[in-house]
């Protein structure tokens, strides 16, 4: 490698022609040698422009230098990124914008295949979720499903208040969260409030879990992708395990990764 590529990932070792087969592994390498790798001088002229510049101009000129910097560590980053997506996992997950799927897994781009919405729900009745789900497993054929809630969810807790007159969209959004509360209101009635919305998180996405392994586009097809139920903690930025696909009995197999290198 040259001694540029001493510093940071270079993608000319791999051959493109295996882009869609390997994307992943170079952009682990890749994410991995250049995690943090914004220059001072980056940093100084961004803070001096955000000062005089409305959030999403600032957004514009943070990927400006994005793009650049990202160009001049790995020169076939975005050629390899356009030639297709090939990605392993769903993720399932709550909109809270301190829950991003990619930064709280330090994942890369093309690694996952996102939809989120207020208290990660999954309704299998909803057309937005099964278009998700019947694409990513009949199409991309992930191998992975994972359901990630969090503790402190606005969503979760609002389904333990009255509803909002003001919300009427929420207010059906989460009524099966409603109902999961009553079904196991004996053992949230006994918790103090942050408590209980933290437990019925836990409920959440224990269920979601469950209806997804439920549905035909998951339980009909061979091999079935392993669904996992995660929660993320705000307080200190771990993930706890709360249902493995590994132990529910599934019968996919992982697919043989190249190592980078």
């Amino acid at each position: 490698m040259s001694d540029q590529s001493s510093s940071c990932f270079d993608l000319h070792d791999y051959r493109l022609d295996h882009a869609l087969v390997d994307t992943r592994d170079e952009l682990i390498s890749f994410r991995i040698a250049c995690v943090q790798r914004v220059h001072l001088a980056t940093r100084l002229y961004l803070i001096r422009e955000l000062v005089a510049m409305h959030r999403p101009k600032s957004m514009l000129l943070a990927n400006i230098v994005w793009a650049r910097e990202t160009a001049e560590c790995a020169p076939d980053f975005f050629t390899i990124l356009s030639l297709g997506q090939n990605p392993r996992v769903l993720w399932i997950g709550c909109s809270d914008s301190r829950v991003p799927a990619e930064a709280i897994t330090h994942s890369a781009p093309g690694e996952l295949f996102v939809h989120r919405n207020v208290a990660n729900l999954f309704h299998p009745n909803d057309n937005s979720y099964a278009s998700v789900l019947e694409y990513v497993v009949r199409a991309l054929m992930v191998e992975h499903v994972i359901v990630c809630g969090h503790y402190g969810c606005g969503g979760v807790r609002a389904s333990l208040l009255p509803p909002s007159s003001g919300m009427p969209h929420v207010n059906r959004h989460i009524a099966p969260l409603r109902a999961l509360a009553h079904r196991h209101c004996a053992e949230l009635d006994c918790e103090p409030s942050d408590r209980a919305a933290d437990r019925l998180s836990e409920f959440n996405v224990l269920e979601r879990v469950r209806l997804l392994r439920d549905t035909a586009i998951i339980r009909d097809s061979v091999p079935a992708p392993l669904v996992h139920g995660w929660i993320f903690s705000l307080t200190d930025g771990r993930i706890e395990e709360l249902d493995s696909g590994y132990s529910a009995g599934s019968t996919h197999q992982e697919t043989p990764h190249k190592n980078a290198g």
